[in-house]
Formats: structure tokens, C-alpha cells, sequence
């Protein structure tokens, strides 16, 4: 009976040790959730293994800077197309494919709710997908200009010349795109004039000018006071590439006449060249954006995340992948931040839980219990031969 019993110890102390083993081995891998063996007492006599559970402590999170990297904080899992079947993971290593999924190394694609041209997301889950279609350019038609014109500036005594720098006050350029997406540089030119508190601008596209000597005043306070409005429109103007003629509505209602410094605070203008769909943007909701090489975004859709009543009821597949099982449950998928999952941080990954100190005292207490065991079979193995020679 002792050599059974302690058989039973020495089984239990090897099973803990593999436990620990395995955990000591992935303390670097992303997302791993360390195990632990519990044992029971059994009905024999000696102890048996009840069950090696997973603990789903949150690990920290690392920053990679990688926009495709992502990271749960809180409860929830990636739901994972393995190449038709559902499988969850708690690991983020992503990337673009050459398809343009978001899948990980081993080819299991990321899944998220759909969202339509217009960028509205819906309820129909598929493989999250990078366009490569080009985003359709836009004609600028709107430039806004935030500027300080300083009140102590002279009357040029030149006449005015775009190449000659003396015969105007400032000159703010920006680019404006035609209806094809083609760039054109667009300079505007504030000259003062000989009337108190009054200017007049001009402005040229593409070397052409586009706008007559057109005048401005402000107020006594500094503020704008004509146009009315602070809006002047530049007549319709055939921009030379076969694009739509160009109607452009130039805004100063924020410009300002003070004793100070030239300063231009800010230039706000729409329109967009035609853009190729580059790389993505996951917010803390999910949702996921499309940046194409000029600026512009597209909404694609929306991470969806999975939670089960029992997450320890998991099966484990091996490559930090997981399978619903009876014992799990059915998933619970929503977008995150939803009833109790967790927010996504884009650019970090969740490191493993694995504390190292703990694991190595673990180590060593298994060992005692082997140890202690093998010794209760030595005792036995030596009252056993004692038995013998008695007999004998």
C-alpha cells in the first residue's frame, strides 16, 4: 500500500512539473495564460490529478508601435478564421497579407463586422480585408486661411510682380487638386494698399492667375470686415488637364490685422488626390480604417471580439489558438467594449502572464514532493526487504 501511495505522490509531483516546464518554456509568448495542476485526494488512497487549469489573468501589455499589433484589455478573445473553421486567441501578432487580410503567421485571418461603401458597419461578421481599390479624387473647392497680417506693414511702391518679392507683403502657397486628382500649386498674395486698415489679394494657380486684385479691410479691433461673410470666390478657371473647370471659394474669416508678426496659424482645404489604400488604423472600439498614401480614410469595419461563460472550458490547439467546447460554452461575440469584453489597444501586444519567480518556486516544491515521495518508497522498499529476511 505505501508504494502505491507514494506512486500516486511521485506521478503528481512529474505532472506539476511538466505544468511548470510548459510555462517556464512560454513565459515570452504572446498571450499565453500559464496552467496550473490541481490534485485531489483519491478514493484509494494517495492523490490523482483533478485537472491542469489555465488562469486568464490579464498579462501586460507591450508597445510595438506596429499599427497591426493589437492587444485585449480586459475579457475576450480574437475570433480567427483557420482557414474555415472558428478558432479564438488572446494573440495580436498581426499583419497585412498579400491578399490584404489581417491574418497572423499562420495564416488565420482576423474576423469583424462588415461595414458598407458609405463606412457603416453592420451586423455580418467576415475576414477583416484592406481594399487595394484607389480611393476616387475629389476637386478642392473650399480653402480656408487663418493668418495674422501684421498692421505695421508699408505700402510696396513697386507695381505688382509675382517674381518680385518686394512688391507684395506675403505670400501663402498651398496645393489644390483639379476634379482627376491632379496637384496644382495655388499662391496667394496680400499686398497693403494706400487705404487705412485695407489690403487686396490676388491669387495664381498653376502660374496662371486665377483672382484680380480683390480688396479686403478690417475693422479698427483687427478683425475682418470685408468681404462680408470673409469669403471671396475665385471665378471658374479651366485648370489645363482635361479635369472639370475649378471653382474655389477662398475663406478669411479668421484672419486677423494686429501689430504683430506675420503668422499663418493654419490652412483647412478639401478635396484629395487619388489614393491607393496603404496601411490601417484600429481605435480602442475596433473599428478599423483604411489610410490610403494621401491622407484619406475609409472605414472596412469593426474587430469582433468573443467571450465565453466558462473560458477555462477551452480547448487548447496548440499555436496559442483556442476551440469552444462543451464545457466552454457557445461565443459571445460583440464589438469590443461591449457588456463585459475588453477594449482593443492598437500598437501593443499582451505579453504572457507568467510570472518567473513563481514558476521556479513552483519547480522547486515539486521537487521536494518527488523527492519526499521517492524516499517513502525506499522506506517501504527497505521494510519490505526487512519483512523477507524475517521470513526467511
Amino acid at each position: 500500500m505505501p508504494l502505491t501511495i507514494a506512486q500516486t505522490g511521485i506521478n503528481a509531483g512529474f505532472s506539476r512539473l511538466r505544468t511548470t516546464a510548459n510555462n517556464i518554456a512560454n513565459s515570452s509568448t504572446t498571450g499565453f495564460k500559464q496552467s496550473r495542476t490541481e490534485t485531489v485526494e483519491s478514493a484509494g488512497g494517495g492523490v490523482k490529478v483533478a485537472r491542469v487549469a489555465e488562469q486568464p489573468s490579464q498579462g501586460l501589455n507591450q508597445t510595438t508601435g506596429n499599427s497591426t499589433d493589437l492587444s485585449i484589455q480586459g475579457n475576450g478573445f480574437f475570433r480567427l478564421n483557420d482557414h474555415g473553421e472558428t478558432v479564438y486567441s488572446r494573440d495580436g501578432q498581426f499583419q497585412i497579407d498579400s491578399d490584404g487580410y489581417v491574418s497572423n503567421s499562420r495564416g488565420q485571418r482576423l474576423t469583424g463586422f462588415n461595414a458598407n461603401e458609405n463606412g457603416i458597419i453592420d451586423g455580418s461578421v467576415k475576414d477583416l480585408r484592406l481594399s487595394s481599390d484607389q480611393l476616387q479624387p475629389s476637386a478642392t473647392t473650399e480653402v480656408s486661411i487663418n493668418a495674422n497680417f501684421n498692421a505695421n506693414n508699408s505700402v510696396p511702391t513697386t507695381s505688382f510682380d509675382p517674381s518680385d518679392a518686394s512688391s507684395y507683403n506675403n505670400r501663402i502657397s498651398m496645393d489644390v487638386v483639379d476634379s482627376l486628382g491632379v496637384s496644382h500649386q495655388a499662391d496667394i498674395y496680400f499686398r497693403e494698399t494706400t487705404g487705412s486698415n485695407q489690403m487686396e489679394a490676388m491669387a495664381y494657380i498653376g502660374g496662371k492667375q486665377v483672382l484680380a486684385p480683390t480688396a479686403i479691410e478690417f475693422s479698427t479691433s483687427g478683425g475682418l470686415i470685408s468681404p462680408m461673410g470673409g469669403e471671396i470666390n475665385i471665378p471658374a478657371f479651366d485648370p489645363g488637364t482635361g479635369a472639370d473647370n475649378m471653382n474655389i471659394s477662398l475663406d478669411l474669416s479668421d484672419a486677423t490685422r494686429y501689430a504683430s508678426d506675420f503668422s499663418l496659424n493654419e490652412i483647412k482645404q478639401n478635396g484629395q488626390s487619388a489614393g491607393q489604400n496603404r496601411q490601417i488604423q484600429i481605435d480602442q472600439n475596433g473599428v478599423v480604417s483604411s489610410l490610403a498614401a494621401n491622407g484619406e480614410s475609409q472605414v472596412i469595419g469593426q474587430v469582433a471580439l468573443a467571450d465565453f461563460s466558462n473560458p477555462q472550458g477551452l480547448g487548447k490547439l496548440g499555436d496559442n489558438t483556442y476551440a469552444a467546447t462543451y464545457g466552454s460554452g457557445d461565443a459571445f461575440t460583440a464589438a469590443p467594449g461591449t457588456g463585459n469584453l475588453g477594449q482593443i489597444n492598437a500598437g501593443s501586444l499582451e505579453e504572457s502572464n507568467v510570472s518567473l519567480q513563481d514558476q521556479l518556486i513552483d519547480m522547486k516544491l515539486s521537487q521536494y514532493d518527488i523527492e519526499a515521495n521517492v524516499k517513502v518508497l525506499q522506506a517501504a522498499d527497505e521494510m519490505m526487504g526487512s519483512l523477507i529476511n524475517i521470513k526467511a
